[in-house]
C-alpha cells in the first residue's frame, strides 16, 4: 500500500512538471512570436534561454515565498531582496551576452533603458506568479475545505447511525421488557407445582430463574459484575442444558486461578457458551466440548472449543452473537483484548483475552 501510494505522488509530480513544461513552452512561443512579428527579427538563441531561465526562477521563487510560511512582513522583505537579486543578476548577465554574443545582433543600449526594462520584466513576471501563488492557495485551501466537509458529513452520517442503532436497540428493549416481579412469581408458581411432580423439573425451572435474573438484573455503576458471578451463572446454564439431555452431554468446564473481585461487562462469557449449546454438537463422547477460564500473567484468558453441526443453516447463525460480543468487548477494552475465532472441518474455537488491569475493581 505504502509503494502503491508513493507511485501515484510520483506520477503525480511527473504529471504536474509535464503541464508547467508544456504551458512555460507555449508562453515562450507566445512572447518570441509576437516580438518578431513587431521587430521584424529575432534575438540570440542565448539571450532567450538565459533571460528564460532567470524569469522561471524569479517566478517559482516569489510563489514559494507567497505560499510559504511566515509573517506578511517577512514575505514583503524576501521579495524586495529577490526583485534586488533578479535586477544585479541581469545586469550582470546582460553585461556577459552583449559582450560576447548579442552584441552583433543589436546595439548597446542606454544604462536608462536596462533598468526601466529589467523593472518591467521583473515586475511582469512577479505579477504572473502571484496571480499563480494565489490560485495554487485558493485550490488547496478549497481542497482543504471540501475535505473538511467531507469528513463532516461522514460524522454526521456515523452520528445518524449510530443514533437510529441506539434507537433500534431501544425499541428491541422495550419489546422484549416484561415485567420482572410478575415474571418471577409465575416461575415461582410453575416451580411449586412442578416439583411436586419432579424434583428435576423443579430445579431446571430454579435454575432458568436465576439465569434469567442475572441476566435482567441491573449492573452497578461501573456498567459491570463479578466475574465470578458470570461464571456461576455458566455453571447454571450448563446444569440446565444437562438437564434438558438427560446429562447426556459432553461439557467440560475449567476454571483456573483466583477470579475474586475481577469484574467484567455481563453476558459477554455467558453468551459465548450459549453458541457452544446452539451451535455444537455435544453428545459425542470422543470430543467433548471445553470451556476454560483461567488467568496467568496479567491475563484473564477465556476459551471455548466444540464439535460442530455439520448444518450450513445452524452454523451460520453462530456468528451473530460473536460479533455483538466483541463490539460490546472494544467499547469496555479498547485495545486491551483480543478475541479470536478459528475453525477446522469438525471444530469451532473461540479464545477471549482480557487484560486483568482492566476487570480489577476499583472503590469508589
Amino acid at each position: 500500500m505504502h509503494m502503491a501510494n508513493g507511485y501515484i505522488r510520483m506520477v503525480m509530480k511527473r504529471k504536474v512538471i509535464l503541464q508547467h513544461a508544456v504551458a512555460w513552452a507555449i508562453f515562450m512561443f507566445y512572447e518570441v512570436t509576437s516580438i518578431y512579428l513587431v521587430r521584424g527579427m529575432a534575438g540570440a538563441l542565448s539571450d532567450y534561454v538565459a533571460h528564460y531561465i532567470l524569469n522561471i526562477l524569479l517566478f517559482y521563487i516569489n510563489a514559494r515565498i507567497i505560499t510559504g510560511s511566515g509573517s506578511v512582513r517577512k514575505k514583503i522583505g524576501l521579495i524586495a531582496s529577490l526583485v534586488l537579486g533578479y535586477m544585479a543578476v541581469n545586469f550582470v548577465m546582460n553585461t556577459m551576452l552583449e559582450y560576447f554574443a548579442v552584441q552583433i545582433l543589436r546595439p548597446s543600449r542606454p544604462i536608462g533603458y536596462f533598468f526601466v526594462a529589467s523593472f518591467w520584466r521583473c515586475f511582469y513576471f512577479l505579477g504572473l506568479s502571484t496571480v499563480y501563488a494565489f490560485s495554487v492557495n485558493l485550490i488547496r485551501s478549497t481542497k482543504k475545505i471540501n475535505a473538511m466537509l467531507t469528513e463532516q458529513m461522514q460524522k454526521e452520517k456515523d452520528q445518524i447511525l449510530l443514533q437510529n442503532e441506539l434507537l433500534s436497540a431501544k425499541n428491541g428493549l422495550l419489546r422484549a421488557q416484561i415485567n420482572p416481579h410478575l415474571f418471577f412469581n409465575t416461575l415461582n408458581f410453575i416451580y411449586n407445582s412442578v416439583y411436586k411432580l419432579s424434583a428435576t423439573a423443579g430445579d431446571a425451572v430454579m435454575l432458568l430463574a436465576d439465569i434469567t435474573r442475572f441476566s435482567i438484573a441491573n449492573t452497578d455503576t461501573d456498567g459491570k459484575v463479578y466475574l465470578e458471578d458470570e461464571l456461576v451463572n455458566i455453571d447454571d446454564l450448563i446444569t440446565l442444558n444437562q438437564i434438558r439431555f438427560d446429562s447426556k452431554l459432553q461439557v467440560h468446564f475449567v476454571k483456573e486461578g483466583d477470579f475474586k473481585d475481577l469484574r467484567i461487562i455481563p453476558l459477554v462469557l455467558l453468551t459465548l457458551v450459549e453458541n457452544v449449546f446452539k451451535y455444537g454438537d455435544l453428545q459425542d463422547k470422543d470430543q467433548p466440548a471445553l470451556i476454560q477460564i483461567k488467568q496467568m500473567d496479567g491475563f484473564v484468558h477465556f476459551a471455548t472449543r466444540n464439535k460442530k453441526v455439520f448444518d450450513s443453516k445452524e452454523i451460520s447463525g453462530s456468528g451473530i452473537g460473536i460479533n455483538n460480543s466483541k463490539k460490546r468487548l472494544h467499547q469496555a477494552y479498547r485495545d486491551s483484548f483480543k478475541l479470536r475465532v478459528n475453525e477446522t472441518d469438525d471444530l469451532f474455537y473461540v479464545d477471549l483475552t482480557i487484560n486483568t488491569d482492566c476487570l480489577c475493581f476499583v472503590a469508589i
